[in-house]
């Protein structure tokens, strides 16, 4: 799988923000987790696993929530991503 490295609207704006964040979390749907990171942390976000094998795990205090993309991961597989 290879995830779109155009990140920008149809209409040639690029995608900032939030919106970035949102499409960044679509796009690591999937992805072995050490993509992911890379993914993420290229976009220049940081990543946050929120479960790993079923087991919730505990979040890290972060004074800027926007910057990140939260993930389940299921055998190194992430299979949810969102910004929250």
């Amino acid at each position: 799988m290879t995830p779109n490295r155009d990140r920008r609207k149809p209409n040639g704006k690029r995608i900032e923000g939030l919106g970035l964040a949102a499409k960044i979390a679509q796009e690591v749907n999937g992805m072995m987790l050490a993509e992911a990171f890379v993914a993420v942390r290229s976009a220049g976000f940081q990543l946050n696993v929120t479960k790993l094998d079923g087991v919730p795990r505990k979040a890290a205090l972060n004074s800027d929530v926007l910057d990140i993309v939260n993930v389940d991961v299921i055998d190194g597989i992430v299979k949810r991503g969102w910004v929250g």
